[in-house]
């Protein structure tokens, strides 16, 4: 595990360029594009020491635990660019935006998780066994038969709350905004007070804050360009985060912290690498299919004991079938709304 988290960081630092989003007092769509491809490999890496964890495998216990726990950490971080991008693009574009993000947004993304759906179902029923009923009951009941799928889902989720905020308030930002947090909020408690697993409703509160962050960067730009301010604030928000980190209370929170951390960094450094951009665009689909590769690799039918082996193998495997799948998805999209317009 730490070879492969070593090549990780090796890859990380020799991309890393200083940014001009800094100056600009926004962030681009490139510096959180390819921010996304990276995030994608994070995850990836999480659940790959996590295998290794409950299998009792290579290094110490200790360091897979806090290498698995940057799935989370990365998730906080998508969901606030998600929100984020969501704003952005609502303030430019208005009630446009709103009028195509069915038909631009929410359909190509529920066509990504039904084919997943179907390609996961046939893999149980080629491998083992699982009933319609059981799988689409698995959708609702916190632990979806779609390895992972947990994000999608609220990400799905948090779409409709957004678009029918932006419906309902004919695109007036300040409402919409207000809506939206509203209800991300009780999607947050609904969760947490119906004993769902924690990666539930640890993360998702970190989308309103990519909102927030959004209609309010004009003000934060002016903040972030006294230096010192600047620096003071990352290394207080830090030192707040590994306190709450470290002791494993109040996930939520440091789930915020590090989005926020990671989004002020993000103004003056960025990964200058055309492949983090390539991985974003097959993202969706990288992060549904990783889980299938990690059953796959290590199941009933073959086992790769060897950490490296197995995590090569997943990236490969992983990687290879997003590409075909979007490909085929987009092909598809594009033939419907051909058709349809």
């Amino acid at each position: 595990m730490l070879f492969l988290v070593g090549i990780f960081g090796v890859l990380l630092l020799s991309s890393l360029r200083f940014s001009s989003d800094y100056k600009e007092g926004v962030l681009s769509v490139d510096t959180t594009g390819r921010l996304e491809g990276v995030l994608v490999f994070v995850v990836i890496l999480s659940h790959i020491a996590m295998s290794d964890y409950r299998l009792g495998i290579g290094s110490s216990s200790s360091m897979l635990v806090h290498v698995g726990a940057l799935g989370r950490l990365a998730v906080s971080v998508f969901f606030f660019i998600s929100g984020y991008g969501l704003l952005k693009q609502l303030q430019a574009r208005k009630n446009a935006y709103i009028a195509q993000f069915v038909r631009h947004r929410i359909m190509p993304f529920m066509l990504s998780y039904f084919i997943s759906a179907l390609v996961y179902y046939g893999y149980y029923k080629v491998l083992s066994s699982i009933r319609l009923a059981d799988a689409l009951k698995s959708l609702i009941n916190g632990n979806p038969f779609i390895v992972n799928s947990w994000f999608m889902e609220i990400l799905l989720i948090l779409y409709f709350i957004f678009y029918l905020s932006g419906k309902i308030c004919r695109s007036h930002i300040s409402s919409t905004v207000l809506l939206v947090v509203t209800g991300n909020i009780v999607v947050f408690l609904l969760f947490y007070l119906n004993s769902y697993p924690h990666n539930w409703y640890n993360t998702v509160l970190c989308f309103s804050l990519g909102i927030l962050w959004a209609l309010y960067e004009p003000l934060l730009g002016k903040v972030m360009r006294s230096k010192s301010l600047y620096i003071g604030t990352i290394i207080f928000l830090l030192v707040l985060f590994l306190f709450l980190f470290l002791s494993r209370r109040l996930e939520a929170i440091s789930s915020l912290l590090f989005a926020a951390i990671v989004i002020m960094i993000s103004y003056t450094f960025t990964f200058k690498n055309s492949f983090w951009k390539k991985t974003k665009h097959i993202g969706l689909e990288m992060y549904l299919y990783h889980g299938l590769f990690i059953s796959l690799f290590r199941g009933k039918y073959l086992f790769i004991n060897n950490t490296f082996i197995f995590g090569a193998s997943i990236f490969l495997a992983t990687f290879l079938t997003a590409l075909v799948i979007n490909k085929l998805t987009k092909l598809f999209l594009s033939v419907v709304q051909r058709h349809a317009a």
